[in-house]
């Protein structure tokens, strides 16, 4: 138990179908594991915005008929 209230337990689960919401013997750990998913969440959102990033560049320099790699090392070597 990560030391909330019932109260709280409840407004965590808001949202959650079935018994998940209402009865705390089922809420208290899918509250609690959607907490764990939601932190991972966040760690692994920057990782997934950049490589789409990098994915669009990549797109953008082989129109131009270079690679993502050439395209960095340009920039690199003309300190951008």
């Amino acid at each position: 138990m990560a030391g909330f209230s019932k109260k709280k337990y409840f407004q965590l689960a808001k949202g959650f179908y079935g018994r998940a919401k209402n009865c705390l013997r089922i809420t208290i750990p899918r509250v609690e594991k959607s907490l764990q998913k939601a932190y991972i969440g966040r760690k692994q959102r920057p990782r997934i915005l950049r490589r789409n990033w990098i994915q669009t560049i990549n797109t953008s320099a082989r129109d131009l008929n270079i690679t993502y790699s050439q395209l960095v090392c340009g920039l690199n070597r003309s300190n951008i």
